[in-house]
Order: C-alpha cells, then sequence, then structure tokens
C-alpha cells in the first residue's frame, strides 16, 4: 500500500501516531486527543487526526497552531524529531514520505468535511493555513481583539510634559526620554531592550508623571506591578524600591508608587486545580495602570487572562526583552506584539549601561542577536572538553560554587543568626549557575544535577540532604509556591525544611518541610528557558557535542545576557555555537498578522 492509501485507513493511522509516541517523537497527550475525536466522530478522516495530533504536539513545542503550508514543505519538523532519528529510522513511516502527495487542497478539504471543524463552537479552527484547538483561537483572537480596543482609546497627555520630562530624565538618556514620552501618550505600549538599557529607570519615571498629575488632581493612580515568576517579581521590587525613593517628585508622588511587585498568577488570583482566575472579565483587577516585567515569558494563555480583568479604562505597559526566548508555553506574544508594522505604541532601548562597549559579554551578546559569526570572542572564557564529563568541566563547576559551599558551611552558632544565614546561602547559591541547552542525555539538566552533586557532596543525588538546591516545577496553590521558585534545603532550629525567598517580591524567607512540597527537581543546573527573569554574577553554558533543533539564537543570547559580570561557553563539538547562531525561534501562530 501507498502512503496516500495508507492515509484512507483511521486505525492504520491511529497505529501509527502510537508508533510515534512510543519513539518519542509525540506526546502521549497528543495520541490521546486523537483517539478522542476518532470516537467523537468515527468518520474522520485520517488527515484530520494527524493534524489534530500534529497541533496537539505543537502547543507542546511552543506553538500556537500547526501550519499546514509550512507542515507540508517540510512534514519530518511537525514531530520532535533529532536528527540522528531521521537518518537511522527505516522501521516507521515517517510524515515526509506519509504526506508526499498531499496537496494543502486535499488536507483543508478532509478537515472541512468534518463536524469536529465545521460545526459551531468545533473543538477545531481552521484559518487560512493554521490550524488551532479551538480553545487557543480564542486566546488568540480575545488578544488581538482587546489589544485593539486599548489602542484606539483615547488617553490624555498629563499637563506640562516636557518640563516634567527633562526634570525627571535630566541625568538619564534621550532614548529613555523619548520612550517615556510614547508610552504616555498611548493606553497599551510596550518598552523593549536587552539587560541594562533602562527599561526599569523609564517606567519608574513614567509612573512618576502619571501620578504626578493624578495627585494633582486628587485622585491619585491605582497601579499595579507584576511579573511571571517570583525571581522575577523580587528583583523588579529590589530596583524599583532603589529607584522611586530617588524621584525628584513629591512625596505624596512616591507614596502612590508601589514598590512591591507580584506574581502574575498571584494578581490574578489564581484558583487552584484549575486555569481560572479569581479576576476576570465580570471581576476586573482594581487598578488604573498595570505594569508587567519580563512579558516576554508570556504565554498566549496568560496574556489572555490578563487582558480579560484588565478594566476597560486602564493603561497596560509591557517591559521586557524581545530577543529573548519566548514563554516556555504556547505564545511568543511580546516578539509578536514587536514585530507588528504599526509600531507607534513601541519603544525601543538599545544603549546599555550595564554591558558597556568594552564589555566582552555585551559584545557576544550584541553579537549573537545580530546574526555575526563570531571569529574573536574577545575575554569570554571558552572551555572545551573531551566529553560531558570532562575533569575540566568538574573544576569550573567546583570553582562556581564555591562561594555557595563556603556559605553552606559557615553555619552559625547562635540560633538567632540562623535567618541571616539562610539568606546568605540563598545569595551565594545565585553568583553561579550552569545552564543547559538540553533536558535529556550526558548534557542535559537532568544528568549534569547527578554529576555535580557527586562532585560538590561526594553522594547520589537521592532524597533530601542538606544544601540541595530545588526548582519547583508545577504551580503549587496550597503553598503559594510558583514554577520557577528556587529552595534551598538546610538544617534550622526548628528542624529540617527547604528555604524560600518570598515570591511576592517583599523582603524575608520562608520556611516549609520537604513533605510540604510538590514537584521539584535539584537545581543546580537549570534550562536556559528556566533562567529567564534570573541574573547571576557568573554564568556558564553548556553546549550539547552536535547540533540540536533546541540551539538556537534566541537561546544562546539568553543565556549570555543572564551574566553580570561572567560567561563561560563550555563547548565540545566543533560549529555547534556558529550554527545555532544562524538559527532563530520560528513560533507559529497569528497575533503578529
Amino acid at each position: 500500500m501507498t502512503p496516500t492509501t495508507l492515509l484512507n485507513d483511521q486505525k492504520f493511522l491511529l497505529k501509527l501516531l502510537r508508533d510515534w509516541a512510543e519513539r518519542g517523537w509525540l506526546r502521549e497527550l497528543d495520541v490521546a486527543l486523537a483517539r478522542f475525536f476518532a470516537d467523537l466522530d468515527p468518520n474522520a478522516a485520517p488527515l484530520l487526526l494527524l493534524g489534530a495530533a500534529l497541533t496537539s504536539h505543537q502547543l507542546g513545542r511552543g506553538h500556537v497552531c500547526l501550519d499546514l503550508a509550512a507542515t507540508l514543505q517540510d512534514p519530518d519538523a511537525a514531530l520532535s524529531l533529532l536528527p540522528e532519528d531521521k537518518a537511522a529510522n527505516t522501521a516507521t513511516l515517517l510524515p515526509a514520505r506519509l504526506l508526499h502527495d498531499i496537496s494543502m487542497t486535499t488536507w483543508q478539504d478532509a478537515l472541512t468535511a468534518s463536524p469536529l471543524l465545521s460545526a459551531a463552537n468545533a473543538p477545531l479552527v481552521l484559518a487560512g493555513t493554521r490550524l488551532y484547538l479551538r480553545r487557543y483561537w480564542n486566546y488568540e483572537r480575545a488578544v488581538v481583539d482587546r489589544l485593539a480596543a486599548l489602542r484606539q482609546t483615547a488617553t490624555d497627555t498629563p499637563p506640562h510634559l516636557e518640563n516634567h520630562l527633562e526634570q525627571l530624565f535630566a541625568d538619564n538618556s534621550a532614548a529613555q526620554k523619548q520612550a517615556c514620552a510614547t508610552a504616555l501618550r498611548h493606553r497599551f505600549a510596550i518598552i523593549t531592550g536587552g539587560p541594562g538599557t533602562g527599561k526599569t529607570t523609564t517606567v519608574v519615571r513614567l509612573l512618576a508623571l502619571l501620578q504626578t498629575a493624578a495627585v494633582e488632581t486628587g485622585r491619585p493612580l491605582a497601579i499595579r506591578l507584576a511579573a511571571p515568576t517570583g525571581k522575577a517579581a523580587a528583583r523588579l521590587t529590589e530596583s524599583i524600591r532603589a529607584q522611586v525613593d530617588a524621584l525628584p517628585v513629591a512625596a505624596a508622588v512616591r507614596a502612590n508608587i508601589p514598590r512591591e511587585v507580584a506574581t502574575v498568577h498571584r494578581l490574578l488570583g489564581a484558583l487552584p486545580n484549575t486555569r481560572h482566575f479569581r479576576h476576570d472579565a465580570q471581576n476586573p483587577l482594581p487598578l488604573d495602570v498595570l505594569v508587567i516585567d519580563e512579558a516576554s515569558m508570556l504565554s498566549l494563555e496568560m496574556m489572555a487572562n490578563l487582558l480579560a480583568a484588565l478594566p476597560a479604562a486602564a493603561r497596560l505597559i509591557l517591559l521586557g526583552d524581545k530577543d529573548q526566548l519566548a514563554s516556555v508555553e504556547a505564545g511568543a506574544v511580546l516578539g509578536d506584539l514587536c514585530n507588528v508594522k504599526d509600531a507607534r505604541h513601541i519603544a525601543v532601548l538599545t544603549h546599555s549601561h550595564r554591558f558597556g562597549g568594552d564589555s566582552d559579554i555585551g559584545k557576544l551578546a550584541r553579537a549573537v542577536n545580530s546574526g555575526q559569526r563570531i571569529e574573536d570572542r574577545g575575554q569570554i572564557f571558552s572551555l572545551r572538553v573531551r566529553d560531558a564529563d570532562d575533569e575540566a568541566l568538574n573544576s569550573l563547576l567546583r570553582e562556581g560554587y564555591a562561594p555557595y559551599l563556603d556559605a553552606l558551611n559557615a553555619r552559625p552558632e547562635s540560633a538567632d543568626d540562623t535567618e541571616q544565614w539562610a539568606n546568605h546561602v540563598l545569595t551565594a547559591f545565585d553568583q553561579f549557575r550552569l545552564l543547559c541547552a538540553l533536558r535529556k542525555g550526558a548534557w542535559g539538566v537532568e544528568a549534569q544535577n547527578r554529576r555535580i552533586v557527586k562532585i560538590l557532596f561526594g553522594h547520589e543525588d537521592q532524597g533530601w540532604y542538606a544544601g540541595r538546591p530545588v526548582m519547583v516545577t508545577k504551580n503549587d496553590y496550597s503553598v503559594n509556591l510558583m514554577n520557577g521558585d528556587i529552595g534551598i534545603a538546610l538544617d534550622l532550629p526548628e528542624g529540617f525544611c527547604v528555604v524560600f525567598p518570598k515570591n511576592d517580591g517583599a523582603p524575608g524567607l520562608r520556611h516549609l518541610h520537604p513533605s510540604r512540597l510538590g514537584e521539584v527537581e535539584t537545581a543546580f543546573a537549570m534550562t536556559v528557558h528556566k533562567s529567564q527573569g534570573s541574573e547571576f554574577a557568573h554564568t556558564a553554558l553548556l553546549l550539547p557535542d552536535a547540533p540540536n533543533p533546541a540551539l538556537t539564537r534566541e537561546l544562546l543570547y539568553t543565556a549570555i545576557t543572564r551574566a553580570k559580570t561572567r560567561f563561560s561557553l563550555i563547548e565540545s563539538g566543533d560549529g555547534v555555537f556558529e550554527e545555532a547562531v544562524g538559527k532563530r525561534v520560528e513560533r507559529y501562530g497569528g497575533l503578529a498578522e
């Protein structure tokens, strides 16, 4: 039988999907969805079931939809295939052969013939050549419609704007001043730029301008600040406090600019064990201005939830780096919005005060971001290793985590000093981090965490032990811990527990017994994706020994810009870094259009 003939056999298609899942090329969830749709419509064409499974699979890879045109052009790219999988496989039928003789019209006709797509509120939506699960189509439309309404809503420019701008930006760059003026003129604004370009400085002065005009009328604005993760919220809280206190404005204005930053989940009021929030279209957030930092980490779903809960007359200001990796979940909201043709509401900051013209980290980040071939990496420490167990890598890891181990071993004799000590251990741990591009395999996070524990502590990474750093991998509302929060297990006077910074940006620590924690993993090494919103004095990036689909320009840029003072690049295979520089993340969706 030819592949085209086989595509007329629903049982064959479902068996093929099962085979792909067993090889790790699809998720069990994707196959289950196709089987569910087959039960709903026994007459559904195999091409529809294939499209549904691949659409579901794309969500797990960050895409909002399945682009049929791109899939027909490169069918095997729709699966999680590694180059070696494709080269070595002869035992199963791959998408490239299966779809070889399928035209766009044939696939679209197969989709539209089923009530799974054609019925009212059907679970699938076809928009041109993009196939969506309806929930994500609804999210995308909701974001588009709400932002369009925001952009069309008139806003008043504060009085004496030029005078106030001159006063507030006397010691700052003209670019920041212009960015502030741009944002003031729109109810929806984006301020984007790399690390150290002054996004926070700009938005603090923007809030001061807005609040000055409001205080003069006797009706101060209700302003809220939020970030996607606890780490990002804590960083913004620290920065905001210092800058607000130094503002050359009336005390009443400073008093009405918030110094606390909440996580987005806490802001919206996440309802445990659901996808819903306390604040929504029926119960909007009680605010006049909302600022979201690290907006590149916002998924399409979260952006839709935020916009649904935003009052009709409120301002929305997004801060973030459009060149960073997009959200772990589906969507690339900030990048898409920064790519729209009408850019009047977007302010781009380019001059980094952290990475100056002579900074090697800055030079490398800028070169990677522009796609340049990098012949001279300056003083960036580049370590060549034979394999993922190289002793040279062990030495780098011992050096990097030495301040953390010193802090861990400097336990105070007095119980009164243990809280300060615990805070010191957490701070020391953030001085260095090993970042990996992958999760699995010798070069991935899981294997590297095991070897780091062996190197530092001399035992296996099993169970709980004093000094174990852990990352929360799933939101746990019962103890108010969010995905990405990091804590460290310590022996304290009250017993063995895990200490976490407060994830609402407030000072102080939280102490939790390990039995109260849900899904956590050891966090000496972490993926580049998980590092977003964090900064480390010294960041080391471990690249695999061969090209991989996960390696992109955005991943390299994000890893490099996590470093404040030192960046180390650890390589084994020739040309892996250079190939990644030449490859960009592509996320399918219709938001930018």
